[in-house]
């Protein structure tokens, strides 16, 4: 089941309690390997890293990108979430 929007307010306010904006965030997916590409693409220009589960059926992926603020973060999430199936955002 996908965030609620309560759930994203819940964060937006965790992230404004407890950064110092601009900051660089990272980001913690699990993907099915045939959707990973989907995620790569959102994050072209970002640092990434990648790890295949054992059976290699999924694929663990944390992203660093440099963000002015929560919302920002908001959005990312909601993009990836929208865009590819089966992601499980962390």
């Amino acid at each position: 089941m996908p965030p609620s929007e309560e759930d994203y307010e819940k964060l937006r306010a965790r992230l404004d309690e407890c950064m110092i904006w601009p900051t660089d965030y990272v980001f913690k997916f699990i993907v099915p390997a045939s959707r990973c590409w989907e995620l790569r693409e959102l994050f072209s220009s970002d640092f990434c890293t990648e790890r295949a589960s054992a059976k290699g059926r999924y694929v663990s992926l944390t992203i660093v990108r440099h963000v002015e603020c929560s919302d920002e973060i908001i959005s990312t999430y909601k993009l990836a979430a929208s865009h590819v199936p089966g992601v499980i955002m962390l």
